[in-house]
């Protein structure tokens, strides 16, 4: 009967055992799985966290995406402005062009000037042309009818115009005759940019010799002051020089004319220039070219009955057969562009 109690005794003290362990190990487990869950919700929690850190334009109630807003939306107001296409480089041929786009009451107008520089001879010229007219925008692309000026009776040349951010893309249709090529890809310059001026106001004309006398007395066309060179000037032009002061005249004191031979019956071309120049052009006097290219300023002699008008030479340049310069001579700009005889 004892060693029964005992039994029964040490039955149920072990199920009490059984019964606490598991409780405790009920309990041990919650504990882990809860730490665990709070553990990964943190871990989510700081991810997120790190994440947004770390992602650029992520929109906030403080900082809202405005990539959309930010996008250059196309209007007649923000395609107004000064955009220009320039391929030339300094002794090659390229474009000088500009593109005027103006808001005339929602209406657009636009105006090109174009330049095309090229060698001739060994001297620079140019082809240019200019003209405008009105325009229509929907979305990005404008369609225009562009009047050449000077163009005469030819009719309106079609142009599209297609503008993005800064720039203008310009395509003229194929029935264009315009005197220079105005296609290209146009930039937009800064508004504090001031327009270039016509390449024909900053820009060395270039005129045959024979063309020198009518050019020299156009008085309509040309001004004291207007830079031009002149080329395939006979060599013999310039063979001697004598003073422009010679006969007392102050006002061409320290100048030299450059004359012809006395026997040219066409006589002398009328160059006048610096002493400078002659004493650079003498040092050269050993080498005969067989052609001039001469860099020259219009200036104007006024008397009491008459005005004439002569090319005060700044530069010779003597050319040999091929065109190739073989020596240069060089003087003084004019002190003043208006004399008196």
């Amino acid at each position: 009967m004892k060693n029964f109690l005992r039994s029964k005794f040490l039955s149920s003290g072990l199920s009490f055992s059984i019964f606490v362990y598991s409780i405790l190990l009920t309990l041990l487990f919650c504990s882990v799985s809860c730490g665990v869950l709070k553990t990964n919700a943190d871990d989510s929690i700081v991810g997120t966290t790190g994440n947004l850190a770390r992602t650029e334009n992520v929109p906030t109630e403080n900082s809202p995406n405005t990539s959309a807003e930010n996008k250059t939306q196309i209007t007649a107001k923000t395609v107004v402005g000064t955009y220009k296409f320039e391929t030339y480089k300094n002794g090659k041929e390229g474009n000088i062009n500009s593109l005027e786009v103006e808001n005339k009451g929602g209406k657009l107008h636009v105006y090109f000037s174009a330049t095309f520089l090229y060698q001739a001879n060994g001297a620079e010229t140019f082809h240019e042309a200019s003209g405008g007219g009105s325009a229509v925008l929907r979305g990005n692309k404008a369609t225009a009818e562009i009047i050449e000026e000077g163009g005469g009776e030819e009719k309106p040349c079609r142009v599209n115009i297609t503008f993005a951010a800064n720039q203008a893309t310009v395509k003229t249709a194929d029935d264009c005759y315009f005197n220079v090529s105005i296609d290209g890809v146009y930039k937009k310059q800064a508004a504090k940019t001031k327009p270039r001026k016509p390449a024909s106001n900053n820009s060395v004309r270039a005129i045959q010799f024979a063309e020198l006398r009518d050019f020299i007395n156009d008085f309509d066309k040309h001004r004291p002051g207007e830079r031009f060179v002149i080329y395939n000037v006979p060599a013999n032009k310039i063979a001697r020089n004598t003073r422009a002061d010679e006969n007392g005249n102050q006002s061409y004191k320290g100048l030299f004319y450059l004359e012809a031979p006395e026997d040219d019956e066409e006589g002398s071309a009328g160059f006048i220039t610096s002493a400078q120049l002659v004493k650079s052009l003498n040092a050269n006097a050993g080498i005969e070219p067989k052609t001039l290219s001469v860099t020259a300023v219009l200036v104007q002699s006024d008397g009491k009955f008459d005005v004439y008008r002569v090319a005060f030479v700044t530069k010779i340049e003597g050319l040999d057969e091929t065109g190739e310069t073989i020596w240069t001579a060089t003087g003084a700009e004019p002190a003043k562009l208006k004399f008196q005889h």
